[in-house]
Protein backbone atom coordinates (compact mmCIF):
# COMPACT_ATOMS: atom_id res chain seq x y z
CA UNK A 1 0.00 0.00 0.00
CA UNK A 2 1.32 3.44 -0.87
CA UNK A 3 0.19 6.99 -0.35
CA UNK A 4 1.41 10.50 -1.06
CA UNK A 5 3.09 12.77 1.47
CA UNK A 6 3.04 16.43 0.41
CA UNK A 7 2.46 15.18 -3.13
CA UNK A 8 5.41 12.77 -3.04
CA UNK A 9 4.52 9.06 -3.42
CA UNK A 10 5.40 6.98 -0.36
CA UNK A 11 7.00 4.53 -0.18
CA UNK A 12 9.26 5.77 -2.99
CA UNK A 13 9.77 3.82 -6.20
CA UNK A 14 12.37 1.13 -5.44
CA UNK A 15 13.84 1.58 -8.94
CA UNK A 16 15.19 4.97 -7.82
CA UNK A 17 17.56 3.35 -5.31
CA UNK A 18 20.96 1.78 -6.08
CA UNK A 19 20.96 -1.97 -6.56
CA UNK A 20 23.45 -4.42 -5.07
CA UNK A 21 25.20 -4.49 -8.46
CA UNK A 22 25.44 -0.69 -8.41
CA UNK A 23 27.11 -0.83 -5.00
CA UNK A 24 29.55 -3.51 -6.12
CA UNK A 25 30.40 -1.50 -9.24
CA UNK A 26 31.06 1.61 -7.13
CA UNK A 27 33.28 -0.41 -4.79
CA UNK A 28 35.27 -1.56 -7.79
CA UNK A 29 35.82 2.01 -8.95
CA UNK A 30 36.96 3.04 -5.48
CA UNK A 31 39.36 0.14 -5.00
CA UNK A 32 42.87 1.48 -4.50
CA UNK A 33 41.62 5.07 -4.48
CA UNK A 34 39.97 5.56 -1.09
CA UNK A 35 41.08 4.35 2.31
CA UNK A 36 39.24 1.43 3.90
CA UNK A 37 38.61 3.37 7.10
CA UNK A 38 38.54 1.48 10.41
CA UNK A 39 35.48 0.47 12.38
CA UNK A 40 36.20 1.11 16.06
CA UNK A 41 34.06 0.01 18.97
CA UNK A 42 32.96 2.79 21.31
CA UNK A 43 32.52 1.54 24.87
CA UNK A 44 30.82 4.78 25.94
CA UNK A 45 28.24 4.70 23.13
CA UNK A 46 27.75 0.96 23.58
CA UNK A 47 26.90 1.56 27.23
CA UNK A 48 24.49 4.35 26.32
CA UNK A 49 22.77 2.34 23.59
CA UNK A 50 22.72 -0.96 25.45
CA UNK A 51 24.16 -2.61 22.34
CA UNK A 52 27.49 -2.88 20.59
CA UNK A 53 28.14 0.45 18.88
CA UNK A 54 30.95 1.17 16.45
CA UNK A 55 32.35 4.35 14.94
CA UNK A 56 33.19 4.43 11.25
CA UNK A 57 36.27 6.66 11.33
CA UNK A 58 35.85 8.56 8.08
CA UNK A 59 38.16 11.31 9.34
CA UNK A 60 40.94 8.89 8.33
CA UNK A 61 39.88 9.22 4.67
CA UNK A 62 42.26 11.06 2.31
CA UNK A 63 40.14 14.23 2.41
CA UNK A 64 38.91 13.82 5.98
CA UNK A 65 35.33 12.79 5.21
CA UNK A 66 33.19 10.17 3.49
CA UNK A 67 32.32 12.52 0.62
CA UNK A 68 35.35 11.46 -1.40
CA UNK A 69 33.57 8.16 -2.11
CA UNK A 70 30.55 9.76 -3.77
CA UNK A 71 32.61 12.37 -5.58
CA UNK A 72 35.04 9.87 -7.10
CA UNK A 73 32.32 7.42 -8.05
CA UNK A 74 30.33 10.18 -9.78
CA UNK A 75 33.32 11.48 -11.74
CA UNK A 76 34.59 8.02 -12.63
CA UNK A 77 31.14 7.15 -13.98
CA UNK A 78 31.05 10.05 -16.43
CA UNK A 79 31.45 9.29 -20.14
CA UNK A 80 34.62 10.55 -21.79
CA UNK A 81 32.72 13.22 -23.73
CA UNK A 82 31.53 14.76 -20.45
CA UNK A 83 34.93 14.49 -18.78
CA UNK A 84 36.51 16.51 -21.56
CA UNK A 85 34.53 19.57 -20.47
CA UNK A 86 35.80 19.41 -16.89
CA UNK A 87 33.92 19.44 -13.61
CA UNK A 88 32.03 22.22 -11.85
CA UNK A 89 30.89 21.80 -8.24
CA UNK A 90 29.55 23.91 -5.41
CA UNK A 91 30.54 23.18 -1.84
CA UNK A 92 31.25 24.72 1.54
CA UNK A 93 34.11 22.29 2.13
CA UNK A 94 34.11 18.50 2.29
CA UNK A 95 32.35 17.79 -0.99
CA UNK A 96 34.69 20.25 -2.72
CA UNK A 97 37.70 18.45 -1.26
CA UNK A 98 36.35 15.14 -2.55
CA UNK A 99 35.73 16.57 -6.02
CA UNK A 100 39.18 18.16 -6.17
CA UNK A 101 40.89 14.93 -5.07
CA UNK A 102 38.88 12.81 -7.52
CA UNK A 103 39.48 15.24 -10.39
CA UNK A 104 43.22 15.17 -9.77
CA UNK A 105 43.24 11.36 -9.66
CA UNK A 106 41.27 11.18 -12.92
CA UNK A 107 43.25 14.03 -14.54
CA UNK A 108 40.18 16.23 -14.97
CA UNK A 109 39.93 19.99 -14.68
CA UNK A 110 37.76 20.99 -11.71
CA UNK A 111 36.30 24.32 -10.67
CA UNK A 112 34.69 24.58 -7.24
CA UNK A 113 32.45 27.45 -6.20
CA UNK A 114 32.87 28.16 -2.49
CA UNK A 115 31.06 30.78 -0.39
CA UNK A 116 33.29 33.60 0.79
CA UNK A 117 32.52 32.69 4.42
CA UNK A 118 33.66 29.06 4.08
CA UNK A 119 36.42 27.87 6.45
CA UNK A 120 39.85 28.87 5.14
CA UNK A 121 41.27 25.42 5.83
CA UNK A 122 38.72 23.86 3.45
CA UNK A 123 39.36 26.43 0.71
CA UNK A 124 43.13 26.05 0.99
CA UNK A 125 42.81 22.27 0.87
CA UNK A 126 40.79 22.40 -2.36
CA UNK A 127 43.36 24.71 -3.95
CA UNK A 128 46.21 22.44 -2.81
CA UNK A 129 44.54 19.54 -4.63
CA UNK A 130 44.71 21.48 -7.89
CA UNK A 131 41.15 22.70 -8.40
CA UNK A 132 40.27 26.23 -9.42
CA UNK A 133 38.32 27.99 -6.69
CA UNK A 134 35.74 30.75 -7.05
CA UNK A 135 35.02 32.62 -3.81
CA UNK A 136 33.25 35.62 -5.33
CA UNK A 137 29.83 34.74 -3.91
CA UNK A 138 29.00 35.83 -0.34
CA UNK A 139 27.24 32.75 0.98
CA UNK A 140 26.44 29.11 0.31
CA UNK A 141 23.18 29.56 -1.58
CA UNK A 142 24.71 32.13 -3.92
CA UNK A 143 27.28 29.61 -5.14
CA UNK A 144 24.60 27.39 -6.64
CA UNK A 145 22.70 29.50 -9.13
CA UNK A 146 22.19 33.13 -10.01
CA UNK A 147 19.37 34.23 -7.77
CA UNK A 148 16.86 36.99 -7.51
CA UNK A 149 14.28 37.99 -4.92
CA UNK A 150 11.86 35.27 -6.09
CA UNK A 151 14.21 32.30 -5.97
CA UNK A 152 16.15 30.31 -3.39
CA UNK A 153 18.77 28.59 -5.55
CA UNK A 154 19.55 25.45 -3.56
CA UNK A 155 15.90 24.36 -3.65
CA UNK A 156 16.19 24.18 -7.46
CA UNK A 157 19.35 22.06 -7.39
CA UNK A 158 18.53 18.34 -7.61
CA UNK A 159 21.36 16.87 -5.57
CA UNK A 160 22.73 19.56 -3.22
CA UNK A 161 26.23 18.07 -2.72
CA UNK A 162 24.91 14.58 -3.50
CA UNK A 163 23.46 14.22 -0.04
CA UNK A 164 22.28 10.67 0.63
CA UNK A 165 19.76 11.53 3.33
CA UNK A 166 17.12 8.91 2.52
CA UNK A 167 19.06 6.17 4.32
CA UNK A 168 19.32 8.14 7.55
CA UNK A 169 15.65 9.11 7.36
CA UNK A 170 14.59 5.48 6.90
CA UNK A 171 16.91 4.31 9.70
CA UNK A 172 15.49 6.88 12.14
CA UNK A 173 11.91 5.85 11.37
CA UNK A 174 12.81 2.15 11.59
CA UNK A 175 14.63 2.50 14.90
CA UNK A 176 12.44 5.07 16.64
CA UNK A 177 9.02 4.73 15.05
CA UNK A 178 6.68 7.67 14.56
CA UNK A 179 6.35 8.45 18.25
CA UNK A 180 10.11 8.27 18.72
CA UNK A 181 10.78 10.65 15.85
CA UNK A 182 8.12 13.00 17.21
CA UNK A 183 9.77 12.94 20.63
CA UNK A 184 13.16 13.63 19.04
CA UNK A 185 11.76 16.63 17.15
CA UNK A 186 9.97 17.99 20.22
CA UNK A 187 13.10 17.60 22.35
CA UNK A 188 15.31 19.30 19.74
CA UNK A 189 12.91 22.23 19.51
CA UNK A 190 12.81 22.51 23.30
CA UNK A 191 16.61 22.57 23.41
CA UNK A 192 16.61 25.36 20.79
CA UNK A 193 14.18 27.37 22.89
CA UNK A 194 16.46 26.98 25.93
CA UNK A 195 19.45 28.02 23.83
CA UNK A 196 17.62 31.18 22.76
CA UNK A 197 16.72 32.10 26.33
CA UNK A 198 20.21 31.39 27.66
CA UNK A 199 21.91 33.33 24.87
CA UNK A 200 19.69 36.33 25.53
CA UNK A 201 20.60 36.16 29.22
CA UNK A 202 24.29 36.07 28.26
CA UNK A 203 23.98 39.29 26.27
CA UNK A 204 23.66 38.00 22.71
CA UNK A 205 20.96 39.14 20.32
CA UNK A 206 18.82 36.28 18.99
CA UNK A 207 17.95 37.25 15.43
CA UNK A 208 15.36 34.68 14.35
CA UNK A 209 12.02 33.53 15.66
CA UNK A 210 12.93 30.24 17.33
CA UNK A 211 10.02 28.03 16.36
CA UNK A 212 11.93 24.89 15.33
CA UNK A 213 15.48 23.72 16.06
CA UNK A 214 17.48 26.64 14.65
CA UNK A 215 18.92 29.58 16.60
CA UNK A 216 20.71 32.47 14.88
CA UNK A 217 22.45 34.96 17.15
CA UNK A 218 25.12 37.64 17.19
CA UNK A 219 26.89 40.30 19.21
CA UNK A 220 26.39 44.00 18.60
CA UNK A 221 28.97 44.19 15.80
CA UNK A 222 30.79 41.85 13.42
CA UNK A 223 34.15 42.14 15.16
CA UNK A 224 32.72 40.93 18.46
CA UNK A 225 30.63 38.26 16.74
CA UNK A 226 33.69 36.87 14.96
CA UNK A 227 35.79 36.94 18.13
CA UNK A 228 33.07 35.24 20.20
CA UNK A 229 32.63 32.56 17.52
CA UNK A 230 36.38 31.84 17.50
CA UNK A 231 36.35 31.62 21.30
CA UNK A 232 33.48 29.11 21.25
CA UNK A 233 35.10 26.99 18.55
CA UNK A 234 38.40 26.64 20.41
CA UNK A 235 36.72 25.96 23.75
CA UNK A 236 36.36 22.27 22.99
CA UNK A 237 32.90 22.25 24.58
CA UNK A 238 30.78 22.63 21.47
CA UNK A 239 31.11 23.72 17.87
CA UNK A 240 29.02 25.97 15.66
CA UNK A 241 29.66 27.83 12.46
CA UNK A 242 29.18 31.29 11.00
CA UNK A 243 26.24 32.37 8.90
CA UNK A 244 24.83 35.59 7.50
CA UNK A 245 21.45 36.91 8.54
CA UNK A 246 20.11 39.70 6.34
CA UNK A 247 23.63 40.78 5.48
CA UNK A 248 24.88 40.55 9.06
CA UNK A 249 27.54 38.13 10.33
CA UNK A 250 26.00 35.79 12.88
CA UNK A 251 26.33 32.36 14.47
CA UNK A 252 23.91 29.47 13.98
CA UNK A 253 22.94 26.58 16.23
CA UNK A 254 21.15 23.61 14.72
CA UNK A 255 19.94 21.16 17.37
CA UNK A 256 19.64 17.88 15.48
CA UNK A 257 21.38 15.08 17.37
CA UNK A 258 19.39 12.50 19.31
CA UNK A 259 22.25 12.41 21.82
CA UNK A 260 22.02 16.09 22.83
CA UNK A 261 20.81 16.33 26.41
CA UNK A 262 19.66 19.19 28.61
CA UNK A 263 23.01 18.98 30.39
CA UNK A 264 24.81 19.37 27.05
CA UNK A 265 22.78 22.50 26.35
CA UNK A 266 23.73 24.03 29.70
CA UNK A 267 27.43 23.22 29.22
CA UNK A 268 27.32 24.80 25.76
CA UNK A 269 25.52 27.88 27.06
CA UNK A 270 28.18 28.32 29.75
CA UNK A 271 30.91 28.26 27.08
CA UNK A 272 28.97 30.73 24.96
CA UNK A 273 28.45 33.03 27.95
CA UNK A 274 32.19 33.00 28.63
CA UNK A 275 32.84 33.84 24.99
CA UNK A 276 30.38 36.75 25.19
CA UNK A 277 31.99 38.08 28.33
CA UNK A 278 35.42 37.94 26.69
CA UNK A 279 34.36 40.37 23.94
CA UNK A 280 32.18 42.68 26.00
Amino acid sequence: MSHATNGIPWPPDASLFPTADDVRAAAGRLAGVTVRTPLVRSDALSDCAGALTYLKCEQAQHTGSFKLRGAFNALASLPEAARAHGIVASSAGNHGLGVAYAARALKLHARVFIPANAPTVKRDGIVALGADVDVTQPDYDATYLVRDLRRQPNTFTPELSRRARAVEFWAALKALGRSGVQELLDRSCAHATRFAAGLTEAGYEVLNDVVLNQVVFACEDEARTGAALANIQVSGVCWLGPTHWRGRLAMRISVSSWATSAADVELSLAAMARARASVA
